[in-house]
């Protein structure tokens, strides 16, 4: 028995979506809208579910793709922090911005 094929499309959608509340709530974490407790809990949860949508797309016909942004994924976590690629990209962007580079 062999488990049904995801969607792709629903598991990009997913990381656009994960992403994008990982970026609010870290603006809003930063504005001291969220508390510093509230911001861990989205980033584990966050880590856990990109993590969850990489196995899955392991499953989908673009398997070598989605074997790479898990490497992506888990080099963005243990370097920067970061709990997707795209946030990986906003972090950079905003340090850049803001003149800290370190």
């Amino acid at each position: 028995m062999s488990l049904p094929r995801p969607r792709e499309i629903h598991l990009i959608l997913a990381i656009l979506l994960l992403s994008a509340v990982i970026i609010v709530e870290t603006e809003l974490r930063g504005a001291g809208y969220v508390s510093l407790d509230t911001g861990r809990v989205v980033a584990y949860l966050g880590f856990a579910i990109n993590m969850i949508v990489a196995v899955l797309g392991i499953l989908s016909p673009h398997r070598l793709a989605w074997i790479l942004y898990l490497i992506v994924s888990l080099t963005g976590i243990v370097m920067i922090g970061a709990e997707t690629p795209i946030t990986a990209l906003y972090l950079l962007w905003a340090s850049h911005l803001c003149g800290f580079c370190g």
